[in-house]
């Protein structure tokens, strides 16, 4: 996966490898993971199937979302489904890309987030999304007009 420039490392938890992350680490042991991210400070750490890999009940994940701030790293929750996710972990989090959801998730997303367009999100078109960050007004965007 492309991305910016910047001067922290990238490590990765990715269930599938995926050769395309230019990442500093990537591994598919949430083991070694962990290890590896509290081992070290001010990282971007990204979890690619997130509903997956940190599962909705996952004790042992946790601290990604609670604790890796203290370390400054900056973390990435990539999922398919809002529900896969803890509330936990989606309470921790500080900014929101939203795609197509089903209207269950939607409305998840619109109490989790506290911003009633979000119930909308069921209706976005392929490419649409939305960028919520907390205390901020939400935004509408296309990926495919950026």
């Amino acid at each position: 996966m492309k991305r910016e420039k910047t001067n922290r490392p990238l490590f990765v938890l990715d269930p599938l490898l995926d050769p395309e992350w230019e990442a500093d680490y990537i591994t598919d042991n949430p083991e070694a993971f962990l290890k590896m991210v509290f081992a070290n400070q001010a990282c971007e750490i990204a979890v690619d199937e997130s509903g997956e890999t940190i599962g909705r009940f996952s004790k042992e994940m946790m601290p990604l979302a609670t604790r890796s701030r203290h370390l400054g790293h900056v973390c990435t929750f990539i999922a398919q489904r809002t529900q896969q996710i803890d509330p936990n972990v989606r309470n921790q989090c500080t900014t929101l890309l939203c795609f197509s959801q089903s209207v269950q998730d939607s409305e998840t997303l619109a109490i989790d987030w506290v911003d009633p367009e979000l119930k909308n999100a069921y209706l976005l078109n392929q490419g649409e999304f939305y960028l919520k960050r907390r205390f901020k007004e939400i935004k509408k965007l296309n990926a495919f007009i950026m």
